[in-house]
C-alpha cells in the first residue's frame, strides 16, 4: 500500500484499512497523518509513531484494541483525541500519547483527550493498561465552560479496568483531569477497578470517578491543582 514511513501517509494507511480484515500491524517507524484514521481492526503498533500534522477530530479511532503505538502532534495542529475506542471488550495498552493541543476556539468543541473510551455496549469490559500520557493541553473560555482536557477518559456502559498507567501534565483551566471515569449509567451494576496508576500535574483533578462502588487502590497522585486528591461520589 506504499505505507513506508515517508511523507503524509493518511491515504495509504486508509487504503490498507479498507483491504485488511483481521488486524493492522505497523513497523517501528514514524508515520505522518493529516486527518483522522478510522480503523475497523485491532491495531498492533510494534512501537510505531503516528505524527499528526493537521487538524483532526480523532487521530486513531477503532472499535477494536490498540497496542504499542505512539501518537503525538506538532504544535501547529489542533487535535481533540489521540486514541479512541468505541465498543466494549477493548484494550489500549503499552501506548504513548503526548503533546496534543486544541487551542482552536473557533470550533464548537475544543476539548482534548489523550486516550478516550467511548463505549455504548453493556456487559463488556474495557482496559487501559501500561499507557503513558503526557502534555495534553486544552483552551478554556469563560463563555464556554463545558470543555476540558483529560489524559485518560472513560464514558460508557462497560466494566472498566485502569491499571499501571502514567499520566502527567494535563492543562485546562476549567477541567484538566489526569484521569476521568464517568459511566453513562451509574446504577451499581458495573465493575470499575483503578489501581497502581501514577497521576501528576492535572490542572484541576488528579482523578475524577463517578462509578458507584469503584475499587481504587495503589495509585499515586501528585502536584495537581484545585482537587489534588480523588473526587468520588
Amino acid at each position: 500500500f506504499g505505507v513506508i514511513g515517508s511523507g503524509d501517509e493518511t491515504a495509504a494507511i486508509s487504503a490498507a484499512i479498507a483491504e485488511i480484515d483481521d488486524y493492522i500491524e505497523f513497523n517501528a517507524v514514524t508515520y505522518t497523518i493529516s486527518s483522522e484514521l478510522v480503523f475497523t481492526q485491532d491495531i498492533h503498533g510494534n512501537g510505531a509513531k503516528i505524527k499528526i500534522t493537521g487538524d483532526v477530530l480523532t487521530a486513531i479511532l477503532t472499535p477494536g484494541s490498540v497496542k504499542e503505538l505512539e501518537v503525538y502532534s506538532d504544535d501547529q495542529s489542533h487535535v481533540r483525541v489521540g486514541i479512541c475506542v468505541k465498543s466494549a471488550n477493548s484494550i489500549i495498552e503499552d501506548c504513548y500519547v503526548h503533546d496534543l493541543y486544541n487551542d482552536d476556539v473557533s470550533t464548537p468543541n475544543h476539548s482534548v483527550y489523550g486516550i478516550c473510551f467511548d463505549n455504548t455496549d453493556r456487559n463488556g469490559c474495557v482496559i487501559a493498561r501500561r499507557n503513558r500520557v503526557n502534555n495534553i493541553v486544552g483552551t478554556y473560555l469563560v463563555s464556554q465552560t463545558v470543555y476540558s482536557a483529560a489524559g485518560i477518559v472513560y464514558s460508557g456502559h462497560s466494566d472498566v479496568l485502569i491499571e499501571n498507567n502514567i499520566v502527567t501534565n494535563v492543562i485546562d483551566a476549567y477541567n484538566g483531569d489526569c484521569l476521568s471515569v464517568i459511566p453513562k449509567v451509574n446504577d451499581g451494576t458495573l465493575v470499575c477497578t483503578i489501581r497502581d496508576n501514577y497521576l501528576c500535574g492535572g490542572q484541576i483533578d488528579g482523578m475524577k470517578v463517578t462509578f458507584n462502588g469503584a475499587q481504587i487502590y495503589g495509585n499515586t497522585i501528585r502536584y495537581t491543582g484545585l482537587n489534588p486528591r480523588t473526587s468520588v461520589p
